[in-house]
């Protein structure tokens, strides 16, 4: 009995030696791994599962941290982009619209002159509304109200307000839409992408703009084709945060525009889709379609 006793604690003693072994062995390369700083993974020759369950766990959880340090790098790099774009979008009107005014002390052309000012205070105004916007967006602080809409009648009035820029860029537009289609939408948010929509239209297309607006299985569908002044290099990035090619002839862009564009379409409902086949650049808005 006495010999049988003794096995079982040296075979406990063994044991317990083996498990200090192994989490001595682990506290070291977890020590190793911080101090550092590499990318070695934890390892142990042990066998027992509550073990490799630790080794598995703390793998995990160092992978984890990684992603999220490589994660804060990348938001920091963007806000570095972001600081320079807010910089460059907002320098550059003021820049050109102080030396408008300094050419109106010296013309007598100055209503064309104070025009060409007007159009650059639009466009800051333009800029510091998309980051607004954007910052209620990644703050998730955007107030949104959905209700029923007309969507045929607000499209058309916020159309109506496009219409002489249309004119002067020399747009050809085949326009269809059908009558007092409705959804659940937020009035300003709607109001805010037509803005958007149109206003990348006239910054980076050309000739032809076709707008349909009509309803297919329970959906309303607005859909904008036009054609582009430059080819498209990266279609899917155009509707990330800041994402900018070089698209127009004649403006710089602040590469939010169509990123609010997506991000209020999918909190109002709806989705959000990018096709292109050069020169046509589309892209397609959808809704559930509300039954009267």
């Amino acid at each position: 009995m006495t010999i049988f006793l003794v096995a079982i604690i040296i075979i406990l003693v063994s044991f317990l030696w083996h498990i200090y072994h192994e989490i001595t062995e682990l506290t070291k390369q977890i020590d190793y791994k911080l101090t550092t700083k590499s990318n070695i993974i934890l390892t142990s020759q042990s066998k027992l599962p509550f073990l490799k369950k630790i080794i598995t766990n703390c793998n995990q959880l160092f992978q984890e941290i990684s992603r999220q340090k490589l994660q804060l790098i990348k938001e920091k790099q963007l806000m570095e982009l972001t600081q320079a774009n807010i910089s460059h979008d907002i320098r550059t009107p003021l820049t050109v619209a102080k030396g408008y005014l300094q050419q109106i002390e010296s013309s007598d052309n100055s209503q064309v002159l104070i025009k060409k000012i007007d159009n650059n205070l639009v466009t800051i105004s333009q800029r510091l509304e998309d980051l607004l916007t954007y910052q209620q967006l990644n703050e998730e602080t955007a107030s949104l109200t959905l209700e029923p809409v007309n969507i045929s009648q607000a499209l058309t009035e916020q159309l109506l307000g496009f219409y002489d820029l249309l004119l002067e860029k020399n747009f050809t537009v085949d326009l269809t839409i059908t009558d007092d289609l409705c959804i659940n939408q937020d009035i300003d948010s709607f109001q805010r992408i037509c803005q958007n929509l149109f206003g990348n239209v006239i910054k980076h297309g050309e000739e032809q703009l076709s707008i349909c607006l009509n309803d297919e299985h329970s959906q309303v569908i607005l859909e904008i084709s036009n054609h582009v002044q430059t080819p498209i290099d990266e279609v899917k990035r155009l509707a990330t945060r800041f994402y900018v090619e070089d698209l127009s002839n004649f403006e710089h862009s602040s590469g939010l525009g169509l990123y609010i564009v997506k991000e209020l379409t999918e909190k109002t409902q709806g989705t959000f889709q990018i096709d292109y086949h050069h020169p046509t650049f589309t892209i397609k808005l959808t809704w559930p379609l509300l039954e009267k």
